[in-house]
């Protein structure tokens, strides 16, 4: 996402200040400059979404335009708020470490991507005919079904590997590092707030100064917590894990930073 506001930041940052800039993300989401669009009437074999439609930017260099504005006013603010000079101190130690977690995939992925685009077209296609005679709740169901088998796409393109499958899971990272005693405590994949509450009430509980950040880097789609997995939607009809797997995960987050 070179081209978003995060690295617009680190450019003027870097223009008015020097050296070199980082920037952490808190929960993780698509951070690609687009509009909200109107709603689309489904037409008869137009498919079937549950997700709010976008659009691209309407003029050439848009998406840049507003990723600098937007990186413009946050640097603003970053610069009005800078701490005195007293404030700062010196780096005298620096740790770090990366903790593997195997998580375990859910039990319903397919394998086999031409089995799951059938099944997500068997459904699209009852949906496309019987739809007015289901309630909204069973309409939900069945797209988010549908949209869980549509996702096969991606799971089985690099995603989640033969081995994988054999295994029953994946194996994601955790890191952690500390510049004296200021803990930075990472998140893999698309994770909600809540991951990280378990740790970040451990550090308030204990005066501990801790910063929480994720970073999706392509290897685990997204986790949803256990709480939102009954609701159905996007992000968890476009996860790899099995429940249980997240609060697993977020017990392992607030051991890392123990540790460190």
């Amino acid at each position: 996402y070179s081209a978003d506001y995060p690295g617009e930041i680190r450019r003027i940052m870097k223009e008015k200040f020097g050296g070199d800039h980082g920037f952490l993300t808190g929960p993780c989401g698509n951070i690609i400059m687009r509009e909200k669009a109107e709603w689309i009437p489904l037409q008869p074999g137009g498919g079937v979404t549950c997700m709010l439609p976008t659009s691209k930017m309407k003029a050439e260099n848009d998406c840049f335009k507003e990723a600098n504005r937007i990186a413009g006013s946050l640097v603003e603010y970053i610069e009005k708020n800078l701490p005195n000079s007293s404030e700062y101190c010196d780096i005298k130690t620096l740790d770090n470490q990366l903790i593997e977690f195997k998580l375990e995939l859910r039990s319903d992925l397919c394998s086999d991507s031409e089995v799951a685009n059938k099944e997500c077209q068997k459904i699209q296609d009852d949906l496309l005919i019987n739809r007015n005679n289901y309630t909204l709740a069973k309409v939900k169901e069945l797209v988010d079904k549908a949209n869980f088998y549509g996702a096969h796409r991606y799971f089985n393109n690099g995603y989640v590997t033969k081995e994988d499958y054999r295994n029953g899971f994946i194996t994601i990272n955790i890191p952690s590092f500390k510049i004296n005693d200021l803990i930075f405590q990472g998140m893999p994949g698309e994770t909600f707030w809540e991951t990280g509450l378990p740790i970040r009430r451990w550090a308030n509980n204990n005066n501990i100064p801790l910063v929480t950040f994720s970073f999706a880097n392509g290897s685990t789609l997204y986790l949803p917590t256990d709480e939102e997995r009954p609701f159905g939607d996007y992000e968890v009809a476009f996860t790899l894990c099995r429940e249980g797997e997240i609060t697993k995960l977020s017990n392992e987050i607030l051991n890392c930073g123990k540790q460190i």
